[in-house]
């Protein structure tokens, strides 16, 4: 009798933990209304971008920041400025959530920014690092997460890193917005100056960015306003799955303590 009860508990602890896990980060809805710190703007010819319901299922809630690309020139760029001046050491974790349309015709998917005052002087030192979902993991009608933190950025000035490298290599590098505040310490893109973008179709959610000076955040970009601030947040996809899997254990393990007895 005593096993019975030990495996079921040790699985309901387990359980429990991994449903838990997908709130480890504060959850911070973005919408129309309020920006929550984001500042959004087009580039060159202003695409078709703005936030919208889906698709599908998104990570946390139900909607997305979307975008298109038609034309040569055409950029999306959204920024975060409250990183300025905090040093590369103290970011903890770094990833997105992406999806592209299946009829897209182009799947160049979102990138990411970084700019950096290496030397510690409070100029930016025309130092960047560019983040890009690797081509080959890249699939679409279905949403992908991307962990940055511990993926290979190319470096403007020649060759790739990792974040730990780079931060080996450059030890007092803070972020820095070179210009405040249309310059941005962390920008993410879809887009460019030229035409290699024309064709997407995407959404981008659950921007995840955690640094001690600042704290641990994730966006939900949503098309409106929580309906109720202090409801439960949505459960994601593995949290739910989890639920189901503790229910199962659960009614197992009473059915089989029903025939025991």
């Amino acid at each position: 009798m005593k096993n019975l009860v030990r495996l079921p508990l040790a699985a309901l602890a387990l359980l429990s933990l991994l449903a838990a896990a997908p709130f480890a980060s504060a959850q911070t809805v973005v919408h129309p209304g309020d920006l929550q710190g984001w500042l959004i703007g087009p580039f060159g010819t202003p695409p078709s971008a703005g936030f919208e319901a889906g698709p599908g299922m998104p990570p946390f809630g139900d909607g997305s920041y979307g975008v298109e690309i038609t034309d040569p020139n055409s950029k999306i760029i959204l920024v975060r400025n409250d990183y300025h001046d905090l040093p590369l050491a103290g970011l903890t974790a770094f990833s997105f959530w992406t999806w592209i349309d299946p009829m897209a015709a182009n799947v160049n998917n979102w990138y990411v920014n970084l700019y950096f005052d290496t030397d510690g002087d409070g100029m930016y030192d025309g130092v960047r690092l560019d983040y890009v979902p690797p081509a080959g993991m890249v699939m679409t009608g279905v949403w992908q997460q991307w962990d940055a933190f511990l993926g290979t950025w190319n470096v403007n000035t020649g060759g790739t890193s990792t974040l730990a490298d780079f931060l080996l290599a450059n030890p007092n590098a803070r972020f820095n917005a070179f210009s405040v505040p249309e310059g941005g310490a962390v920008r993410f893109n879809q887009g460019d100056t030229a035409s290699n973008y024309v064709g997407f179709v995407g959404n981008l959610d659950g921007v995840r960015i955690a640094h001690v000076g600042v704290g641990d955040d994730t966006w939900d970009f949503e098309l409106a306003a929580p309906a109720d601030p202090f409801a439960v947040p949505t459960l994601s996809p593995v949290a739910l799955a989890a639920l189901a899997l503790l229910l199962a254990v659960a009614a197992a393990w009473t059915l089989r303590r029903r025939r025991v007895a």
